[in-house]
């Protein structure tokens, strides 16, 4: 016969609340709290929470580019994140039938019990400046800035828990476009040749045009790094401490397209792509 079931009621509680100030930025922002015993008029004692959560997230959109004068035309949207979420277990992870205040004294880890997330994000999506109406007139270039686009982000997760020491992982992406559309000019070489048009089958000549220029070129560069560390922990007495595992990545890559209309009807485009992975690391490179 089984008795005394531990039928200790938890609470839960979320907070949301989101900002905005005009067309400048918005904000939003998350928060959860639940405790150990929380859960379902329907759930069953055992398949409530084991653990109290704690979690909170922040987002953020701050458009930079209204704080510079508004002739200049240049766009400057920032993202920021961060998020963090913390688990305090009810009962010790090595010994599992024990609760986790009583395991404090058999197991020298219980201090390490604790599972802890923590994410950002920093991000500067589609830099660039556009065309004004300062000078309607003024004549387009290949040469322009505004053909010039840029863009950056930054992302990390840290995580740790009972076998987990130290979990890092980074991810940097940096990008650059640049993209110019020609003026169409199109060549129709026998377009005022009349005596084409008195023969049906001299008609096609009539119709003959080529272009000179490509519709379009755009460059694309993007660089990618990436850097993951893990370390376990050595949960086992007299053992020495495990090794960090560590792994980088560092790619570099170019993308060329050129569109290009042959005739009205006949259309042409080109694409090259160049990828370049770094990898060669010593073993005593500081790859960090």
């Amino acid at each position: 016969r089984v008795s005394e079931f531990d039928n200790n009621a938890g609470w839960a509680a979320v907070i949301s609340a989101d900002a905005n100030f005009a067309d400048f930025a918005d904000v939003s922002v998350t928060g959860r709290i639940e405790t150990i015993g929380f859960g379902g008029i329907e759930q069953r004692v055992n398949e409530r929470s084991q653990e109290d959560s704690k979690y909170y997230d922040l987002v953020t959109n701050i458009d930079l580019g209204k704080l510079l004068p508004k002739n200049l035309g240049v766009r400057l949207p920032l993202n920021y994140s961060i998020s963090e979420e913390i688990h305090d277990p009810k009962y010790d992870p090595q010994y599992q039938d024990v609760l986790f205040d009583d395991a404090k004294d058999i197991n020298p880890n219980s201090d390490k019990s604790r599972d802890h997330t923590k994410r950002k994000s920093i991000s500067l999506i589609g830099v660039r400046k556009t065309r004004t109406n300062n000078n309607p007139d003024k004549k387009v270039h290949f040469y322009d800035i505004e053909n010039l686009s840029v863009s950056y982000a930054y992302n990390e997760m840290k995580h740790k828990d009972y076998n987990v020491e130290k979990y890092l992982d980074q991810n940097v992406r940096a990008s650059a476009n640049y993209t110019y559309g020609f003026q169409p000019k199109s060549i129709e070489p026998f377009k005022n040749w009349g005596f084409l048009t008195k023969k049906k089958y001299l008609r096609f000549i009539k119709d003959i045009n080529f272009s000179l220029l490509p519709s379009t070129v755009s460059v694309n560069s993007n660089i990618i790094r990436s850097y993951n560390e893990q370390k376990s922990r050595s949960l086992v007495d007299n053992l020495p401490d495990l090794p960090t595992l560590t792994q980088r990545n560092f790619m570099f890559n170019w993308d060329y397209n050129i569109a290009y209309n042959l005739t009205k009807s006949l259309q042409f485009t080109f694409r090259a792509l160049n990828d370049y992975v770094y990898d060669d690391y010593d073993r005593n490179d500081d790859i960090t």
